[in-house]
């Protein structure tokens, strides 16, 4: 049993044509891989001093164990270094209390997952919320 009047076969066939039809010239089969064009990428010195910023701040900091004043510093060091954004900046640090020791360690990327959680439980905004998330990303960037 023969079928060849179906719009499988009939594309099928359409495909053959096109991908094997013959070159006048040469007689050949064209390739319709033989005009793969390529891109290239180059990397600035500045993408490459970036990754070793982050190398740098990475073994600077333990985001799990961080005083407050450290958490502005790490913030400052990143935003001078033009790693995060104004607004990554500034959501870095948010005081846990009006009475919040600076100096006492704390476990920030814990603390800001905590965070995160109310905001999305009791209805933060999009913005807020996705703040929030953008700076545990760096924080587990950071390590």
């Amino acid at each position: 049993m023969q079928i060849t009047n179906t719009p499988y076969a009939n594309y099928t066939g359409l495909v053959q044509r096109n991908t094997l039809s013959s070159d006048a010239n040469k007689g050949a089969a064209v390739d319709p891989f033989s005009k793969v064009k390529t891109d290239s990428v180059s990397i600035s010195d500045a993408g490459r001093n970036a990754e070793a910023k982050w190398q740098e701040i990475s073994q600077k900091y333990d985001v799990t164990d961080i005083s407050g004043h450290e958490v502005i510093s790490m913030a400052q060091d990143l935003y001078s270094n033009k790693l995060i954004s104004t607004d990554e900046y500034l959501s870095m640090f948010v005081p846990q209390s009006i009475d919040d020791d600076l100096n006492g360690k704390r476990d920030h990327l814990r603390n800001m997952s905590l965070d995160l959680a109310m905001q999305i439980k009791y209805g933060n905004s999009k913005e807020g919320i996705q703040s929030t998330m953008d700076v545990i990303n760096i924080l587990k960037k950071i390590g």
